[in-house]
């Protein structure tokens, strides 16, 4: 059984401080029919970001953003595209942060770090949308901001650059030859 330890007030990181298991979790979570219905368990989704999630392959960047379609959704240019061959993961993301607008490293990097949260955290309604198909998708997101949004904002863009991408579904698809 997973157990995870919850510091109380004075005791940070002592294992026999707060001990709440998953079947607590879930009860207060959801009550008694969390308990029922397994699959609306939190624990049953895996919400996170694998580097085989990652778009890192420079064929597949290359040909990301030769073929693709694209859109622009405040801060981000966002290119996508539509493949019908198999892969580990059906949805791949390259994030990206230009030099030119933020100079320090510290800053494109937090702002990577906050769109991958916000795409981490939301992913699963783009991965609904695709469970029926045996297809890829690519998406690049592009930062184009020139000044750093707070997480609130990325996380409202990046939710409703899914929601567009998942109604799209009649995203350009690249035959392979």
């Amino acid at each position: 059984m997973d157990v995870r330890y919850l510091p109380a007030e004075g005791n940070r990181g002592e294992k026999n401080s707060q001990c709440l298991t998953k079947k607590r979790l879930n009860s207060i979570i959801g009550g008694e029919e969390a308990l029922s219905k397994k699959e609306d368990a939190p624990f049953n989704i895996r919400r996170t970001l694998s580097k085989k999630e990652r778009l890192h392959s420079k064929k597949l960047i290359d040909e990301l953003f030769s073929d693709s379609s694209s859109f622009y959704f405040y801060p981000f240019k966002i290119n996508y595209l539509k493949k019908s061959e198999n892969a580990q993961f059906s949805v791949q993301v390259l994030i990206s942060v230009s030099k030119k607008n933020f100079k320090r490293a510290v800053d494109r990097n937090s702002i990577k770090r906050r769109v991958r949260e916000a795409y981490r955290i939301n992913k699963q309604l783009l991965y609904s949308s695709l469970k029926k198909n045996n297809q890829q998708l690519l998406i690049g997101y592009i930062y184009v901001s020139r000044k750093m949004e707070p997480f609130a904002l990325i996380q409202d863009s990046v939710l409703k650059i899914i929601e567009r991408i998942s109604s799209l579904y009649g995203i350009p698809e690249k035959n392979p030859e």
